[in-house]
C-alpha cells in the first residue's frame, strides 16, 4: 500500500508558521562577492529586530538576493604606492527602506578606512521593513605577480578572526573599560560566537550599568539564542532604571511574543503606548500587538491595532505584510491577496508577499497563478529555498514528480544543508515510488536535526511503508508524537506503525482518536484498514467512503489518483458477495 505521508505543512500553513513579529521571513545576511582585481567585500549582518525562531534547518542566505547595489572601494593611491594592504571592517546601519544611514570603520589601516567608509555608504539593499545593523569587510590587496609554480597559495586569514584577536588584546590592555568589552562582544558576533559575546556585553554592563548600546546588544543576543527568560530579566532590570522608556516595554513585548506568551506581550505593548510623550515608533508597537492578538484569535482587536499602525505610517510595508497574514490566517483570502498586492506595488521584489500569494493561490486551487508566483520567487531570490519548496509542491501535485525533484536538487545546490529542502525532497521521492531514496533523504534530514519531529515522523512512516526496521519506525514515530503531540499526522503515523506490527488495538486507539478532527482522506483510509483487519467490516466501509468523499472535494489537480482508485476498489470489494 502506497499512501502519501502527512509530513509537510501546506504552503499556506508553512508560511504562517514562519511569520515573525514583524511579518517578515527570517533573514540572516551574509555573502562573499566574486573575486576581482578590485578589493573584495563580504557582508555579515544581523537584524536589529529579531524574528521568531526560524524553521528548523534554516541557514544563512546570501545577501546577493537582497542587495540592489554594491560598491567596491577605490584603492587609495597613497596606500597602494606604500603597499598598504589588509582588511577594513565597517559597521553599517541600514534603514527600513534599505539605505545605509551610517558607516563606521571598526578596524583597518588608517590609509584604507576612508575609502572603505565611502564605499559602504553607497551600498543599497532591498527594503526589509526594519532597521538592520551589521559589518562589511573590505579586503584591500594589491595585484600579485603571476605565480610561477603549480602550488596553490595559502588561504588568506579570516579578517574577522584577526579583528576578534585585536579586540581581545584591547580588553587585556584595558580590563576595566566597558567600551573595550562591548567592542569585543560585537567582534565575537561577526563570527557567530554569541555565547561569548553575551559574556562580554554582561561585563560591559557590570562596569557601566547605564550603557544603552550594551543592553540592546545583550537583549538581541539572548533572543537570537532563544534565552527568552534571560532577555525578559535583562529588559525588566533596564525598565527599573528607565521606567519611562517606551522602547523597553516594546522589547519586553517582543520577548514575551517569542515565548508565545501573547497576553503578556499585549500587556507590555499597551504599557509602551501609555508612555508620554507618545513613542516615536508607536506604529511598530501597534503592529506587534496586532500580531500577538491574531495568535490569541482576537481578530477584531488585531485589525484595529493594524489600522492604528497604518494611520501612523500608511505605507509601512511591514504592517501591510502582517495585515495580509492576518487576513490569510482567518481565511479572508481575497483581502489577503489585495493586501499583499499592495505591498508589491510599494516593493515589487518583496519575497514574503510573493510567497504568501503563491500559498494562497495554491490553497484556493489557482494552480497556474501559484506556479507563476513561486517561479518569480526563485527568480528574485535564487538562493532562498522557499520558492523551490513551494514550486516542487505544485509540480508534485500535478504528477510532475521528476520536475519537482529537479527543483529541490537545484535548491540543495544553491543552499546546501537546509533541512526543509531535504524533508521536501524525501516526500517527493516517496510519492514517485523511490522509497529507498526517500529513506536516505529522510535520514539526511534527521542527521541535520536529530530532534526535528517532522524528520522523525517521515523516516518512521517510510520505514513502515517498506515493512522494514519496524522497531526503529516505532521509536521514531513515538518521538515525533512526544515532541508534537497535537499534530494529527504524527499520531496517525504512530498508529500506522502499530498496524504494521500487528498491534491493532493500539493502532485503532491512535488513529480513531484523531480521525474525526483531521478530515484527512489518508487518515480515514488508515482507520478503515484497521477496522477491516479487526473484522469490523461495516465500520471499515464507512471510513473508506468518508475518505473517498473528502478526497473528491479536493481540487482536481491535487487529487491522488492512486488513492482514489484504491478506495473505490476497497469499497466495491467489500460490497461484493463472498
Amino acid at each position: 500500500m502506497n499512501h502519501t505521508p502527512r509530513n509537510l505543512l501546506s504552503g499556506a500553513a508553512r508560511l504562517k508558521c514562519a511569520l515573525s513579529i514583524t511579518g517578515l521571513l527570517a533573514i540572516n545576511l551574509s555573502f562573499w562577492s566574486p573575486a576581482s582585481s578590485a578589493p573584495t567585500a563580504s557582508v555579515s549582518a544581523n537584524r536589529q529586530a529579531n524574528t521568531q525562531q526560524e524553521p528548523a534547518g534554516g541557514s544563512a542566505k546570501p545577501i546577493d538576493d537582497y542587495a540592489v547595489r554594491r560598491v567596491e572601494p577605490v584603492y587609495p593611491p597613497l596606500a597602494k604606492s606604500a603597499k598598504v594592504e589588509g582588511a577594513v571592517i565597517v559597521l553599517v546601519k541600514v534603514d527600513e527602506e534599505g539605505n545605509v544611514t551610517s558607516a563606521q570603520a571598526l578596524s583597518g589601516h588608517p590609509l584604507l578606512k576612508d575609502a572603505a567608509i565611502t564605499a559602504a555608504q553607497q551600498w543599497k539593499f532591498k527594503p526589509a521593513g526594519m532597521r538592520v545593523e551589521g559589518t562589511i569587510t573590505f579586503n584591500f590587496q594589491a595585484e600579485k605577480p603571476q605565480k610561477t609554480s603549480d602550488q596553490d597559495p595559502a588561504p588568506a586569514p579570516d579578517p574577522r578572526a584577526a579583528y576578534v584577536d585585536s579586540m581581545r588584546d584591547a580588553v587585556k590592555a584595558n580590563p576595566n573599560s566597558p567600551e573595550a568589552h562591548f567592542r569585543l562582544g560585537m567582534a565575537l558576533e561577526t563570527q557567530n560566537k554569541t555565547d561569548e559575546a553575551i559574556a562580554s556585553y554582561k561585563q560591559a554592563l557590570q562596569l557601566k550599568p547605564d550603557y544603552p548600546d550594551a543592553f540592546k546588544r545583550l537583549f538581541q543576543a539572548y533572543l537570537r539564542v532563544r534565552r527568552y527568560d534571560d532577555a525578559i530579566t535583562v529588559v525588566t532590570q533596564r525598565i527599573a532604571l528607565k521606567p519611562d522608556d517606551a522602547s523597553l516595554y516594546q522589547q519586553l513585548g517582543q520577548a514575551y511574543f517569542y515565548q508565545h506568551k501573547f497576553e503578556q506581550a499585549v500587556d507590555a505593548d499597551n504599557q509602551a503606548l501609555q508612555i508620554k510623550p507618545p513613542y516615536d515608533r508607536s506604529y511598530e508597537v501597534y503592529r506587534e500587538m496586532g500580531t500577538a492578538l491574531v495568535n490569541l484569535g482576537q481578530f477584531g482587536e488585531a485589525m484595529d491595532a493594524f489600522k492604528k499602525s497604518l494611520q501612523l505610517k500608511p505605507d509601512d510595508t511591514n504592517t501591510l505584510r502582517s495585515l495580509g497574514w492576518a487576513y490569510q490566517t482567518q481565511g479572508s483570502f481575497h483581502d489577503a491577496v489585495d493586501t499583499f498586492q499592495k505591498v508589491l506595488k510599494l516593493s515589487p521584489t518583496d519575497i514574503y508577499s510573493i510567497l504568501n500569494l503563491a500559498a494562497i493561490y495554491a490553497r484556493t486551487g489557482q494552480i497556474a497563478e501559484a506556479e507563476t508566483q513561486y517561479r518569480d520567487a526563485i527568480r528574485i531570490a535564487p538562493r532562498s529555498p522557499q520558492g523551490y519548496i513551494g514550486l516542487a509542491g505544485i509540480l508534485s501535485g500535478q504528477g510532475k514528480g521528476d520536475e519537482a525533484e529537479a527543483q529541490l536538487r537545484q535548491a540543495l545546490t544553491m543552499t546546501p544543508g537546509v533541512l526543509a529542502v531535504h524533508v521536501s525532497l524525501s516526500n517527493v521521492l516517496y510519492q514517485q515510488g523511490k522509497t529507498a531514496d526517500a529513506v536516505a533523504e529522510a535520514r539526511e534530514a534527521l542527521r541535520l536535526d536529530p530532534r526535528n519531529p517532522t524528520a522523525l515522523n517521515n523516516l518512521g512512516y517510510y520505514l513502515a511503508e517498506r515493512n522494514e526496521n519496524l522497531d526503529e519506525a516505532l521509536k521514531l514515530t513515538q518521538r515525533a508524537v512526544d515532541s508534537a503531540p497535537n499534530v494529527p499526522g504524527f499520531r496517525d503515523s504512530l498508529g500506522w506503525v502499530y498496524f504494521k506490527l500487528g498491534r491493532l488495538e493500539e493502532a485503532e486507539q491512535y488513529i480513531a482518536g484523531i480521525a474525526k478532527q483531521a478530515n484527512s482522506p489518508v487518515i480515514d483510509e488508515h482507520l478503515g484498514d484497521v477496522y477491516a483487519k479487526r473484522g469490523k467490516q461495516d465500520l471499515a466501509v464507512a471510513q473508506w467512503q468518508k475518505a473517498l468523499t473528502e478526497l473528491q472535494k479536493a481540487p482536481a489537480q491535487s487529487i491522488d489518483s492512486a488513492q482514489l482508485a484504491r478506495l473505490k476498489s476497497k469499497i466495491s470489494g467489500a460490497a461484493a458477495p463472498h
